[in-house]
């Protein structure tokens, strides 16, 4: 399957601290790789890559600019039908791109692993709470909260419920590798 679909995933480990210079070169290197495929003049044109995986194993720290950079780049290669998706985040990154959402959706090992609160699964969820399950738009970390409304207010940072299984930040690569293998065989 690799061979086949390899090229549908990208991968880029990162490493040092993520500050305004470093975020620009990061967002500027995602947004090409990504939009090369888009170019018919590129040495394999239409070959875009629907998953870019970042891993954060050897960041020790990102700033507000180099985060917002991040976001930006991200909102612009989703829109070419790319997922970004985190791995190996410390939890100053973690907390830096969950509070700019742009880590809204971690897997349920990393959300034990942050000790997020976590929700019920898709089993324990009955049809009349899955309408609880929205983009937590206007919501706030101080938002009133019934016993059925599953949303994960953990650390005040609104994650999606691990319902969705549309997963957006895993603790290792491996996990991550997993995941997008599973969603292009489908």
């Amino acid at each position: 399957a690799l061979c086949l679909h390899g090229h549908r995933i990208l991968l880029f480990y990162l490493q040092g601290q993520l500050f305004f210079g470093s975020g620009q070169n990061l967002a500027s290197s995602l947004v090409e790789a990504i939009e090369d495929g888009l170019d018919p003049d590129a040495a394999e044109p239409g070959r875009i890559s629907q998953y870019c995986i970042l891993s954060f194993g050897k960041v020790t720290s990102i700033d507000a600019s180099a985060a917002e950079q991040l976001r930006m780049a991200v909102k612009r290669v989703s829109e070419h039908g790319c997922k970004v998706i985190f791995c190996r985040m410390n939890s100053q990154v973690f907390d830096a791109l969950s509070v700019l959402k742009v880590v809204t959706s971690p897997d349920l090992d990393l959300r034990q692993l942050l000790d997020l609160q976590t929700t019920p699964t898709r089993g324990e969820i009955t049809a009349e709470e899955s309408t609880v399950f929205t983009e937590f738009g206007d919501a706030t970390p101080t938002s009133p909260t019934t016993a059925t409304a599953l949303s994960c207010w953990g650390k005040g940072k609104p994650f999606k419920s691990p319902a969705y299984e549309d997963y957006d930040a895993f603790d290792d690569v491996t996990d991550a590798l997993d995941y997008t293998g599973d969603r292009l065989l489908e």
